[in-house]
């Protein structure tokens, strides 16, 4: 598995190639992290890649940090965590941004970021559509976060969440009656206009 990991650093290297999973992976005591940047078809086979594990500092991970426009991933199950340190913006459990066809897919586990961050695609660019995808776990951002995915711009449909997002005390703190005098001292240099 590491020599795909190595070649899809090139953004032409996976083009009009097709991988297939024919087993389970186990990724737990592997310095493998996340496929940089994926153009073909990739068939998960029903199989499960589990013990995915990002915690050092970075943004847009996930198992395929990038879905090329016109790639395919289908059939995968990923189990694993997600929580880098730095930015973490686009954090998501299949992709940290998509712009191809994610079909059939699941994550599982727990996903942790800033912006973006979501179960199946942290950002799913115009072009990408995500389809009859499940996700599981816990997800926590701070803005843009979803079950599916963080920020959607394409197409997502027939995909089901069953994952806490943001069950703990992550919201930005603020109070309702700042708010109020700000409002009210608007409206009266409004009308005083």
């Amino acid at each position: 598995f590491g020599w795909i990991v190595a070649n899809c650093t090139l953004d032409t290297w996976s083009q009009g190639k097709t991988v297939t999973l024919t087993a389970d992976l186990d990724l737990t005591d592997s310095d493998l992290t996340s496929i940089p940047t994926f153009g073909g078809t990739f068939d998960g086979g029903g199989h499960t890649i589990s013990g995915l594990s990002y915690t050092k500092d970075g943004s847009t991970e996930g198992f395929f940090r990038y879905i090329q426009e016109g790639a395919v991933v289908r059939n995968l199950r990923v189990e694993g965590i997600l929580s880098p340190t730095g930015t973490g913006k686009n954090i998501g459990g299949i992709a940290g941004s998509n712009s191809g066809a994610i079909s059939s897919c699941t994550f599982a586990g727990t996903i942790e970021g800033e912006t973006n961050v979501g179960g199946i695609a942290g950002i799913n660019e115009a072009s990408g559509s995500i389809y009859n995808s499940a996700v599981s776990g816990t997800i926590t951002g701070t803005h843009s976060t979803g079950g599916v995915a963080g920020r959607n711009l394409g197409q997502v449909m027939g995909c089901t969440n069953s994952a806490e997002i943001n069950t703990g005390d992550y919201e930005e703190k603020g109070s309702s009656q700042s708010l109020n005098v700000n409002l009210d001292t608007d409206l009266k240099q409004l009308t005083n206009d």
